[in-house]
């Protein structure tokens, strides 16, 4: 079972199967106890939106394929497509903030990897991107 897929508070769930129900690929279990594989899991975060208590929740991806083969092949850079965030509604914000996490913990590694280009295509994720690198310029 793949760790990065969603994972609910056992303590906090009350049962309602709302996130069982906006699952797109009927990862969640009909009972919260029998949560179905994981291994499905998109990470389209619907579970967590829908969720009114916040028992269900995405914990950040521990590193990225793509990334770890890009080092293996000692490449020095990779460009990535802006992570999709329309058909299942993901916010645009938190999926590039994954994903600027995801590359910058990656970085710190000191691989080969240099540097990373994001391909967007809205107006409005170059906009995101651009404020979360300046933020973290500045810190």
């Amino acid at each position: 079972m793949r760790e990065t897929g969603y994972q609910i508070n056992k303590e906090k769930c009350i049962g309602c199967q709302a996130c069982r129900t906006i699952c797109p690929q009927s990862c969640i279990g009909v009972t919260v106890s029998r949560e179905s594989d994981r291994s499905h899991c998109i990470r389209c975060g619907n579970c967590f939106r829908v969720c009114p208590v916040g028992a269900a929740h995405l914990p950040a991806a521990p590193s990225d394929p793509c990334l770890a083969l890009a080092a293996e092949n000692d490449l020095e850079s990779i460009a990535f497509r802006c992570i999709s965030t329309g058909e299942f509604h993901f916010p645009n914000q938190e999926a590039a903030k994954i994903a600027v996490r995801t590359v910058r913990e990656f970085l710190q590694r000191g691989t080969s990897v240099k540097r990373v280009i994001w391909n967007v295509f809205k107006d409005v994720d170059l906009e995101i991107y651009r404020n979360l690198f300046h933020r973290t310029m500045l810190t």
